[in-house]
């Protein structure tokens, strides 16, 4: 059974139940618990927003990045790579801004081929700046 969203309601009760107590979610309709999560979303403790599952936003759009910022970047392989950024060239721009991480060693990528995924960087993670994410 699906909503006009395309949820399935049983495979949402079943991950519900799986998360909290199966007895209490499989007496709730899937709009029930789809309130209670909201609700809890809103109200979510300052104390699990600082959780590191919080803080790291991904890097969508060129203009995200500045000189100073710390990153993580997962390459080809899928290891993950902490700098902290350099310098940024041509912020904002769209097509030519790149992120130097280590300007010694000339090593640096290009957002927008990040953003294609045709980098070394494949996806890249900006921790998130005091009183912002």
């Amino acid at each position: 059974m699906t909503n006009d969203h395309g949820l399935d309601a049983d495979y949402f009760i079943k991950l519900c139940a799986r998360e909290f107590n199966p007895e209490v979610i499989r007496r709730q309709t899937p709009a029930d618990l789809a309130r209670a999560l909201a609700r809890a979303a809103q109200t979510a403790c300052a104390s699990v927003l600082r959780e590191e599952e919080f803080e790291w936003t991904e890097v969508r759009a060129a203009g995200q990045v500045r000189a100073g910022d710390k990153l993580r970047v997962y390459d080809a392989r899928g290891e993950i790579k902490h700098f902290r950024v350099h310098q940024v060239l041509n912020p904002g721009d769209p097509k030519h801004e790149e992120i130097i991480v280590n300007r010694r060693r000339n090593f640096y990528f290009i957002t927008s081929m990040l953003l294609d995924r045709t980098s070394w960087a494949k996806r890249a993670l900006i921790r998130n700046r005091p009183g912002e994410g």
